[in-house]
């Protein structure tokens, strides 16, 4: 006579198999189901909507990278001069972007971005002052948007010249007068 709660094995196995089908149609169907069509399940459990609800979020790559460029002009009707990161940001970098990437998207939008945007020029003077021995007139910050290949890039992300953007893809994020005592205006 067979016993099907015989061995611990056995239990074991209903358990597994148990978890398993939960799995299953707690979330992988659901999960599917979401894909396809869009809609939620409204008979499931909140915690397993809340977690199905999260395959949706990135549902489209990006259409485009935000690149930042910092800028000095020495004189009043001079050539602006494009800085290199390397310089004034010397964190290491991670994945194919900088650090510096990351912490300029969080302030050239929102309340408080006026104010991190004049710090930030203010900051880019005074280093470009100690670098050079040169006082800017102005420092100005752009934002590239940078359209990413189907093909990966090998090695390290690589910023791309200012130059190699089209006009219409550059933004002038903010641009400040920077004075002999170390204002920004």
């Amino acid at each position: 006579m067979l016993r099907f709660f015989g061995t611990k094995k056995d239990q074991y196995l209903i358990f597994d198999l148990f978890f398993f089908l939960a799995f299953l149609f707690l979330v992988i169907i659901p999960m599917i189901y979401l894909g396809f069509t869009g809609k939620q399940i409204d008979k499931l459990p909140r915690c397993v909507k809340y977690l199905n609800s999260t395959f949706k979020l990135f549902p489209n790559r990006i259409p485009f990278w935000s690149i930042v460029y910092m800028q000095v002009q020495l004189q009043k009707d001079g050539s602006w001069m494009t800085l290199v990161d390397d310089h004034y940001f010397q964190a290491p970098p991670f994945g194919y972007r900088l650090r510096i990437n990351r912490f300029f998207e969080l302030f050239w939008k929102g309340s408080k971005a006026k104010n991190a945007q004049l710090e930030l020029a203010l900051w880019i003077g005074q280093r470009f002052e100690e670098i050079n021995h040169v006082t800017p007139y102005m420092v100005r910050l752009l934002v590239a948007q940078y359209l990413p290949r189907e093909e990966c890039p090998i090695g390290y992300w690589q910023k791309p010249t200012l130059e190699s953007f089209p006009k219409d893809k550059i933004i002038l994020l903010a641009s400040f007068f920077y004075d002999t005592h170390g204002q920004v205006e």
